[in-house]
């Protein structure tokens, strides 16, 4: 009986460890090199809206409704689109234990939600943080972008976190709140003080489209 109890000690003591380890992964914003102060185009940043998320939100229909309008305002300006896909052990134990798999590498799930029509330009991210991944930069700096409108899910989560990171870097921040998965209310609204305090501005579709 005492090397089963231990047994399930060092059990449940795995788990918490790397459940612990798995959190912190996700949820750190990333710092970066300050972008240059002469970047004068905008881009639309797409967040998650793969299948294996919309798929269990309510409100899903309705931003798909919303960023699929956004598109076709936006449709002469560069739009990336950011998809999760959990990169590390940690993360991958999470999205098994609490997400019912979503963000594991695997198609169809993992791909963007068919009701948005084919995304051109993806690039994954493995964390909340869309400026974890590299190549997101990159991306920017190649198109000359200093500005960003956020779109898609969650807002508690990966929208403002990768708002974060991206003020981390020097980008003027716009997050198109009618175009977003909130994630509870008033944990986005705790969220949003947060980016309003550090100058990210909230716009709607109808004034992006102008």
């Amino acid at each position: 009986m005492t090397l089963i109890l231990s047994l399930v000690g060092a059990a449940v003591l795995a788990v918490f460890v790397v459940t612990f380890i798995g959190v912190r992964h996700m949820t750190t914003i990333s710092e970066g090199p300050a972008i240059a102060q002469n970047r004068n185009a905008s881009a639309l940043l797409i967040i998650d809206m793969q299948s294996c998320y919309t798929a269990n939100q309510p409100d899903a229909p309705r931003v798909i409704d919303a960023i699929n309008q956004l598109k076709t305002a936006w449709a002469e300006r560069p739009t990336v689109w950011i998809r999760n896909v959990f990169d590390v052990a940690s993360t991958k134990f999470l999205g098994r234990l609490f997400a019912r798999g979503a963000g594991m590498a695997s198609p169809p799930g993992i791909d963007v939600d068919p009701r948005l029509g084919t995304p051109e330009t993806i690039i994954d991210k493995g964390v909340g943080d869309a400026f974890s991944a590299p190549e997101l930069n990159a991306e920017l700096a190649s198109k000359d972008v200093g500005t960003l409108y956020l779109a898609g899910l969650m807002g508690t989560d990966c929208v403002q976190r990768t708002a974060h990171g991206a003020l981390n870097r020097g980008y003027q921040v716009f997050v198109v709140e009618d175009a977003i998965v909130e994630g509870g209310a008033k944990r986005w609204q705790a969220a949003r003080e947060a980016l309003v305090a550090r100058g990210v501005q909230f716009t709607t579709v109808a004034d992006v489209a102008g």
